[in-house]
């Protein structure tokens, strides 16, 4: 049913495919050795997933660039925090946006988007 090197598991209702060091070696170009030192190095986790896929090209584009496995780490890390916080602010907007208005708020006010709210920062 799965092609060979993927195994599935059963997680909270939900199917979750695991993928060998094997097979995640053959689809993103680098060795078994390679994969087995970023998943020590936590640059991805074990078992391994779809989505670590993408994180492991991520990382061989990256050493292909000559980016150092500590400097590697940092990035990953980073783009990862970014994504987490790009989703909570997604989150938080459509939250803001389920709010009614204020009795009295000009209907101005009603037509601007939070990414155009003046901060009161004249630094620009």
């Amino acid at each position: 049913m799965y092609p060979e090197g993927f195994e599935m598991s059963e997680k909270r209702s939900q199917t979750v495919v695991h993928i060998t060091i094997a097979a995640a070696a053959r689809k993103t170009g680098l060795s078994v050795h390679t994969v087995r030192r970023f998943i020590r190095c936590g640059i991805v986790g074990e078992p391994l997933a779809e989505a670590d896929l993408a994180e492991l090209r991520r990382a061989r584009r990256l050493t292909e660039l000559g980016v150092s496995l500590s400097s590697l780490e940092v990035i990953l890390r980073m783009r990862r925090q970014i994504e987490e916080l790009q989703a909570r602010m997604a989150a938080l907007r459509t939250g803001l946006q389920s709010f009614p208005p204020l009795p009295g708020m000009p209907e101005a006010w009603m037509l601007i988007s939070p990414d155009e709210w003046d901060t009161g920062d004249d630094s620009e």
